[in-house]
Order: C-alpha cells, then structure tokens, then sequence
C-alpha cells in the first residue's frame, strides 16, 4: 500500500485513498454479481495459517528461558555489561504480554476465516440489491461485525494495536538481535572504544565459553524475534483485508 505502511497509519481517509487503485483493480478482475471463486481467492491470502501461531507460540515459550539465560550472564561480571544485560531482560520482558493477546486474536481469526469466506460473497453481492432501509441497515451491520473482528474495534475504522504486537516491540527485537551481532552484552573497555576497535577485534580476548554462551542467546533471541515479526505480519494483514473489504464496498456502491 502506498500510506498505510503500520499499524496506526489505518483510517478512513487514508484508507479512501489507498482504496482508488484497489477499486480500479476489482473493476478490472470482477463483473457483478462477484464470483465466489475470485473473491475467495482474492480475500484467503491474508488469512491467518497454523503456522503462523506455531511461531508466535514457539517465541512465546522461548522468552522466560530466554531471559534467565541472560540474568546468568551477569555471574561473569569481567566480562559483560550489566546495564546492557538489564535493558536486554527489559526489552524481552516487553513482549510476553502482547504477543500471547496476539495469538489469542490470531486464534480467533483462524476460527472465524472459513466462516468468512463461507458468507463474505453473498454479504457484498447483496449491498447493491438492498431496497429499503431495513435490508440496507441489515447488510451495513453484517460488515460492520466483520471489520470490527478484523481491527478490533466496533468504535471507528482503525486498528486496535496498543494492546497486541506492534511497531515498537518489533523495533525494540531488531535492534536487539542486531546489537548482539555487535557484541551488545559484552563490556567494551575504554581504550577499545577510543581505538573504535570492532567486535570481531574485542572478542578475541574474552572466553570462547563465554561467546558461545551468547551465541546461543543470540540464537533463541532470533527465534523470538521470528514470532514477533509473524506476529506484526499477521496484523498488517488483517489491516490490508480491511482496507480491500472496504474498497469492495466501496466498488460496490458505485455500481
């Protein structure tokens, strides 16, 4: 999409804007009444898989562990840098939480698609061919129930993201795994630092028991951070359906 690139860019007017190639592309690719082989195609690419609770699952588990492995670490004081060694745990304690919601409503998404795409082509081809108000209030609450699943909310057309995985947990696993590359847990000398020595410089004087140690973190911290990211994954997804929906509706009225 060309404005909504996170979570909380999803709104009406963007989604209006977002909304004018998507329109001329289901011109393009339906006729009316809608094929309900082409709108279950079209819709079930952004569906949610077992999979992708498998791995916010195995993320989820791997953090306490994950966390105590580093806590360990601070019994070799010489060699790492205990306030890196707290924000690391602080960082990785942000998660837990949000992820384990996100698997709740990535479940409960997984239960509802099929039903979904079971009615979806029937609610839309109906919007057009409402007659009266009654039947116009009735197909406007049937999408209405369906975008508030897809964005958790019943309130207004954004998504509902600041109790679930979101930019800054995702953030915050990158830099992470990015500063372990560099040795982010071990304690940089001062000569070493002035010098601009790199880390493949400085680790060669501590332990290798004690960088494989980290290495193994390092390793668990990337599976986590796979979670995290399937996790947001599936959560811009669900933005990208709701803003297609709602540029079918949208078509649709026009007709």
């Amino acid at each position: 999409m060309l404005y909504i690139h996170t979570l909380k860019d999803l709104n009406q007017k963007f989604a209006d804007v977002e909304s004018i190639p998507l329109i001329r592309e289901i011109n393009t690719n339906n006729t009316f009444p809608l094929s309900d082989e082409k709108v279950k195609n079209h819709f079930s690419t952004f569906f949610v898989s077992n999979t992708d609770i498998e791995v916010m699952n195995k993320s989820l588990e791997l953090i306490p562990t994950t966390i105590q492995d580093i806590i360990d670490l601070s019994k070799t004081k010489e060699y790492y840098e205990l306030i890196n060694i707290k924000r690391a745990c602080s960082l990785l304690q942000e998660i837990p939480e949000s992820l384990e919601k996100n698997i709740n409503y990535a479940k409960r998404i997984l239960e509802w698609q099929e039903l979904f795409i079971s009615q979806i082509t029937t609610v839309l081809n109906n919007v057009p061919l409402a007659k009266n108000e009654s039947e116009k209030r009735f197909y406007n609450e049937r999408l209405n129930s369906i975008f508030e699943k897809l964005l958790r909310n019943k309130v207004s057309f954004v998504f509902n993201f600041q109790d679930i995985i979101n930019e800054a947990q995702l953030t915050h696993i990158k830099d992470l795994s990015e500063g372990m590359i560099n040795g982010f847990l071990f304690h940089i000398k001062l000569e070493e630092h002035l010098k601009k020595h790199d880390f493949d410089t400085i680790k060669k004087r501590i332990p290798n028991e004690e960088i494989e140690k980290v290495n193994a973190i390092h390793k668990k911290i990337i599976s986590i951070k796979g979670g995290v990211e399937r996790a947001y994954d599936h959560n811009m997804r669900m933005v990208t359906l709701s803003v297609i929906l709602y540029s079918y509706i949208k078509w649709l009225k026009k007709i």
